[in-house]
């Protein structure tokens, strides 16, 4: 995402701010253009306890989240629809990721609905977080047991239990001068798993 000021990344297994397109780099830029970087890698870490147990998703150099959804308590994945979104405003209705958009609204994501009907239209409603230059949107989850791996590192590894997180993860920026060093970004964080999360 690189729509102000700012530029970062964001991978498929839930980690964002680090460039691993470049040997294993930082890669939150700022100011863009500058090759100088204020964070090295960033993730959303989660645990709980599941029946006494500690369950934990890790996610700060690998990441343990796989693009999919949970379906039944199961691993739910189409390599046609889960995957990570972008839509840069100012390209308008043409562009792929507007058109397929429809795929991600039930895992919540943003839109704004032009004409209130309640449905998202790809060529009526406007994709992504409302008067945001651009929007980055992605299905992840845990649940995969695949996914969890010691190399990850502070505490990766654990799949027994499981989470069952189903994480809608939205990045969004503005081009409005007041927001040109801000990068938004919201988890949505569900239990879809079979057991609950206690402490």
């Amino acid at each position: 995402i690189n729509g102000n000021n700012l530029s970062t990344y964001q991978y498929i297994r839930g980690i964002f701010d680090q460039n691993k397109l470049s040997s294993n780099a930082p890669g939150f830029e700022w100011p863009i253009g500058s090759n100088k970087f204020v964070i090295f890698t960033t993730g959303l870490t989660a645990s709980c306890m599941i029946n006494g147990q500690l369950a934990q998703t890790s996610c700060s150099y690998l990441g343990e989240y796989l693009p999919g959804a949970i379906q039944n308590g199961q691993y739910y994945y189409d390599s046609t629809k889960f995957r990570i979104y972008k839509i840069e405003k100012s390209l308008g209705a043409s562009q792929y990721d507007w058109q397929n958009w429809g795929y991600m609204v039930p895992y919540g994501a943003p839109y704004v609905d032009v004409n209130n009907n309640g449905n998202y239209e790809p060529m009526i409603d406007t994709p992504g977080v409302k008067n945001a230059s651009q929007t980055i949107f992605a299905c992840l989850t845990d649940i995969n047991p695949s996914s969890h791996t010691s190399g990850e590192g502070y505490g990766g590894g654990i799949t027994n239990p499981i989470m069952g997180i189903e994480l809608h993860l939205t990045k969004w920026v503005y081009s409005y001068p007041s927001y040109n060093d801000v990068i938004f970004t919201k988890f949505e964080i569900l239990n879809k798993g079979n057991q609950p999360w206690n402490r």
